[in-house]
């Protein structure tokens, strides 16, 4: 993969990834806030993501912070609100999906559905409590150029190097060991590498627009078998004070496809992790 290394050339172009995604941010707030939709929700999530991922490559770089941790930990708690409602929601679909009718599914349906409205609730009281002041400074590239200054403590390469390896180092564990916590452990750690690339791509690092699709595809993989794993979590936790007949039966019925999600997902990794190495060359 071939980076830009000229400081002056990768500063400006970090400067104006990062507006942008701070812009974005503002924007699905925005969107959110006129009509709190599932998709405008995860929008708004994901866009936070992204622009907390490009904090860690500032502070990597340049040893610099874009929000003082007070002001990040509030953003990451807004971000974790959402989170939950999207949780809820993929459930929903997941179990829609099923087409199970048994008096169990029926009463997990209900419940979930109270728990998206409840969700939806605290999404909007976040929204009124949530100050966007800070991530509003981030939107003029006068304010984030002087965060992105002075000498860079790694080179470019060596931070993509560094971030592969923390996914790396989960793949014993994650992968081989077959645990599903530190699979989506890894999931997190690889949402960190991908977003990274995303930030500088295409000017700085060359990567063009299928390869970042491709990067995605290793991402949704671990994604989906996560989302079976919470459902699975639900159902079992639910049945324990709701148990109606048709409980064994969805129990069953969601570990199985879950256990196939997350074979799936590790055979994936497998196969693909190698070219993903070898595409962003570290």
């Amino acid at each position: 993969m071939a980076v830009v290394t000229g400081k002056k050339a990768l500063r400006n172009f970090l400067v104006t990834g990062i507006v942008s995604r701070s812009r974005r941010v503002l924007a699905n707030l925005d969107r959110v806030q006129k009509s709190p939709t599932s998709r405008a929700t995860h929008g708004l999530s994901t866009a936070i993501r992204r622009l907390l991922v490009a904090r860690v490559a500032v502070r990597e770089l340049y040893g610099r912070t874009l929000l003082p941790k007070r002001e990040r930990r509030k953003v990451q708690v807004f971000r974790d609100v959402l989170g939950s409602v999207r949780d809820v929601q993929e459930m929903r679909k997941k179990l829609a999906s099923l087409e199970a009718d048994s008096p169990f599914a029926q009463s997990l349906a209900t419940e979930l559905a109270h728990r998206e409205e409840s969700a939806a609730r605290e999404v909007v009281s976040a929204i009124q409590e949530f100050s966007a002041g800070p991530l509003q400074r981030l939107t003029r590239k006068k304010v984030v150029r002087k965060l992105c200054k002075g000498p860079m403590r790694v080179p470019l390469p060596e931070l993509l190097s560094s971030l592969a390896s923390q996914v790396e180092v989960c793949i014993p564990e994650a992968i081989n060991n077959g645990n599903d916590q530190a699979l989506h452990g890894m999931r997190v750690k690889y949402k960190r590498l991908r977003y990274t690339v995303e930030l500088l791509a295409p000017e700085v690092i060359h990567f063009s627009r299928n390869r970042l699709k491709y990067l995605r595809t290793l991402q949704q993989a671990m994604g989906e078998a996560h989302d079976w794993l919470v459902l699975l979590e639900t159902v079992n936790a639910f049945s324990i004070g709701h148990g109606r007949k048709g409980a064994e039966e969805m129990r069953g019925t969601v570990h199985s496809i879950c256990k196939q999600a997350h074979e799936n997902a590790r055979l994936y990794v497998r196969t693909e992790w190698p070219q993903v190495v070898k595409l962003i060359d570290v």
